[in-house]
Parts: C-alpha cells; structure tokens; sequence
C-alpha cells in the first residue's frame, strides 16, 4: 500500500470532522487521491479549481496553514463539547475519533504537489510530462506558529479560549430574524478602531471598559446607556473595546430596531455558547407610537427572557429619554398623566448605567486635534494646525471628535496628494 492508498483511506475514515470533506479544496483533493477519472483532461480540469480556491484564499496556496485554519474554527461535537465543558470532560470514545480524524487531515494537509501529481501520473502514464507542469502549491506552516495536529489538549484550550466555528472565525455579527428564522450573520469586514485610535473622555471609556471586563471575568455585568451629542464616539467606544477584546472570546452583535422584539430568540441562540457577548443597539430611539421598545425594556428588567451571565446589552442615543416624548403627550386629558411620562423614561431608567458624552469645550476639541496630528505624523506648526481646525469646525458647526478626525483624514489627502 503507497502513501495515496494511505492518504485515500484515511481521508474515507474521518468521522467527527467529516463536514470538512465538504470544503471546496477538500473535496477536489479527495477526488485527485482516487482513481476513477474519466480522462486525463478532467484531472487537470479537477486540480485546476483546486489550485486557483487555494491560491485565491487568505493562505496564498499554502495548503498545510489552509486545512489548519479550517481545523481551528471547526464547528462539531469535538468542538462544542471542548467549549461547554473544557478538555478533561471529553469522553474518550470522542476524543479517540477527533485524534484519529486529525492524523487524516494533517497527512493531507503535508502532502506535497509533487507527491499528488505523481500518483494522477501513474493513472495517466502519456500525460506525466504535462501533469508535471501543473502548477505547485505550497506545504508547511507559514501562517501559525506551531504544529498542533497531535496535541489534542492545545488544540481543545484554543477553542475554549478563542471559541468554535463562526465564534472563533470573527468577532461581529448582526442579527437578523425574518419570516420566523432567527440568523447571525458575520460582519466580514468590522471596524478596526482601536482605543488608541480615541482621544479624549477617558474617564466615560474607563467605566465601560471596567463592565466589560467584569463581563469577561464572569461577574454579572450592567446594561449601558451611552447617551450624548453626535459625533462623540459611542459607538466607536463600543467598537474600540471589542476589539481590544476579542482575543480572550468578546464578541459583538448588533441589532437593528426592527430586531429587537425578536431578543429572546437571540437570547436563546447564545445563551449556551461559551463566548462574552455584546449585544449592540446603535443610534437607538422610539417614537411613541412605537412598541418594538416593550421587547427591549423586558429584558432590561429581567422578567420574561432574563439576559444571561454571558450576555450585556450595550445601546447608544442622542436622546436621554429613548422613547420620543411630544407636547400632545401632555394633554389635559389624561387621567393618569403621571403614568404616561413615567412609561417616556422609564426604558432608559432599566439600563444599570447611563455614560454621557458631551461635545467637548473648544480646549479639549484642539487637544484632541493635535493628538490625532501626532498619531499620523504631521509637522504643521500649531497655530496652522489650530486655525484650520476652527475654520474647518466652525463651517461644519461641530467641535466634535469626528468633527477633528475628519480635518485630519482631510490634511493627510492634501499632504499625500503634493507628495
């Protein structure tokens, strides 16, 4: 028996990473190890689409970091088990078939394309020469610092700490639910703020950046309120912090308005991942013909779908009070007038803690000009750093964060373009 019968067997064998066999490179691979091809112009047709999935990956053709990435988000039994009840739990019926399934994907994973186009040579013995001219794809770790396939335990405290599937693979998503089916839908390319990035309000990034971490320590955290004028940076703030810590299993999921009546169902969804959860609505506010926010006000006070230990909900407002009150709502000709403004704050009044950010005085909005000028290296002189800043803020009508953000993205184009 040679290398391939052994490779080709194994491959047949993999049990609890079986879904792997589905992936577009897998599957072409598997098909390249067998023997029954029609022709030798539908071998090169087979490993053509094989090579141009793998080099067109984020692995650059390197076949090795490409089935190890695939092994490290994983989603199946082994995986889930690892992540709800750590490695020692595992039966070893289950841990047996998980090491007998990675033996088989790393013998793929190291095969060389010199080894896979002398076996497709022997089926097509005429065609050597020109099988030989298809193109090489890479083996060997490039992309990952260690070679993991056999050391099961590394392997099961990586997805406890980084997480499994999706979990593991990114670190924002929204939350869709229509026509009944509840989705979590992976934001591909996220916001790479980082809190170095922010400037100014370090005391209000401080009090949520301390929830968070007792979040993650696993103490019960609160519900935020980031209120305040435009352009301040809640949401960046938001943003900021999940990145800083995604690394130790934060992950971050927004909902839209429409969505928050559909809160328990993500409730469920998450309540037994063994990640940190965010549950982000951005840029929130209800009028009051608006009941979406009932939903929303439930959970905050834990009565019918209680938020669990791994979850907090973080919202950001222009307005104090989220549900929009009008003068009509002070008609005389309410019994229990009371009642009715009482129901205008009392969404806002559930969130544990409410975190306001002010558009900042003149001072601090200069300050912060000539932090983020330093950041990106500009050698303006300071009054002609400051001058542009007001005329720039003035015209604009903001001496806001974003507002001095934007005034310096705008000097960085004008000095690359007369570079």
């Amino acid at each position: 028996m040679n290398q391939n019968d052994i490779l080709r067997f194994s491959l047949k064998g993999v049990t609890i990473y079986r879904d792997l066999m589905e992936d577009p490179v897998l599957a072409k691979l598997r098909k390249l190890t067998g023997k029954q091809f029609q022709s030798a112009e539908q071998v090169a047709e087979i490993y053509a689409e094989m090579f141009c999935e793998l080099a067109s990956s984020p692995f650059c053709g390197n076949l090795t970091d490409y089935v190890y990435d695939l092994v490290l988000h994983a989603e199946n039994l082994f995986t889930l088990s690892c992540a709800r009840g750590g490695f020692e739990s595992l039966p070893a019926l289950l841990t047996g078939a998980a090491r007998s399934d990675l033996q088989a994907l790393s013998l793929l994973a190291h095969t060389p394309a010199a080894e896979l186009k002398a076996h497709l040579a022997d089926c097509f013995p005429d065609y050597a020469a020109l099988i030989a001219k298809l193109p090489d794809y890479e083996t060997g770790h490039s992309r990952f610092a260690f070679d993991g396939w056999d050391d099961l335990r590394a392997l099961a405290e990586s997805v406890t700490q980084r997480g499994y599937g999706r979990f593991g693979r990114w670190r924002s998503f929204t939350f869709e639910c229509e026509l009944g089916e509840a989705e979590l839908i992976p934001i591909t390319h996220p916001d790479e703020i980082t809190l170095a990035d922010l400037k100014g309000y370090e005391r209000e990034r401080g009090t949520i950046l301390e929830n968070t971490e007792a979040l993650m320590r696993g103490v019960r955290a609160n519900n935020i309120l980031l209120y305040g004028d435009r352009g301040t940076g809640k949401s960046s703030t938001v943003k900021a912090i999940v990145n800083a810590l995604a690394p130790r299993g934060l992950r971050l999921v927004e909902v839209a308005k429409h969505n928050l009546r559909h809160l328990g169902r993500l409730i469920d969804r998450l309540a037994g991942v063994p990640m940190k959860f965010i549950v982000f609505a951005d840029d929130l506010s209800f009028s009051e013909s608006d009941d979406s926010y009932t939903a929303l006000k439930a959970v905050l006070e834990g009565s019918s779908n209680k938020l669990p230990d791994n979850m907090v909900i973080y919202a950001t407002s222009n307005r104090r009070h989220l549900i929009q009150e009008t003068f009509s709502s002070r008609g005389d000709d309410e019994v229990h007038l009371g009642d009715t403004l009482d129901e205008t704050v009392s969404l806002s009044d559930r969130f544990g803690i409410t975190v306001t950010f002010t558009t900042p005085k003149k001072a601090e909005f200069m300050e912060i000009v000539r932090q983020l000028a330093a950041d990106h290296g500009l050698s303006l002189p300071v009054d002609t750093l400051e001058s542009g800043a007001n005329s720039w803020a003035t015209r604009r009508g903001s001496f806001s964060p974003r507002t001095a953000k934007q005034y310096v993205n705008y000097l960085l184009a004008r000095e690359n373009g007369q570079s």
